[in-house]
């Protein structure tokens, strides 16, 4: 029987780990191109470097809002479903 001490400085491969950080991943990605396309950056930038630059500055703040409380009960769900429901 292994106790406790001995699995805190066993040399196992801790796979929780890595898919936590796969998660972490994946929702920092989608995350960032829904900003992305929240922006709008093409069209931004299609005016030019420094006008484009200041309206996303202008834009940046209250789009990080929006997708924010858009994006974080789905994400959750989301991600609870096929994390622990296997669907």
């Amino acid at each position: 029987m292994r106790l406790a001490r001995d699995r805190i400085h066993s040399h196992e491969p801790s796979w929780q780990v890595c898919d936590m950080a796969q998660v972490v991943l994946v929702v920092g990605l989608l995350f960032a191109k829904t900003v992305y396309q929240e922006l709008e950056v093409d069209t931004e930038m299609q005016h030019g470097l420094l006008p484009g630059c200041l309206a996303l500055a202008a834009k940046f703040v209250p789009t990080m809002k929006q997708v924010r409380r858009g994006c974080v009960l789905h994400t959750f769900l989301h991600i609870f479903a096929h994390s622990f429901m296997g669907v």
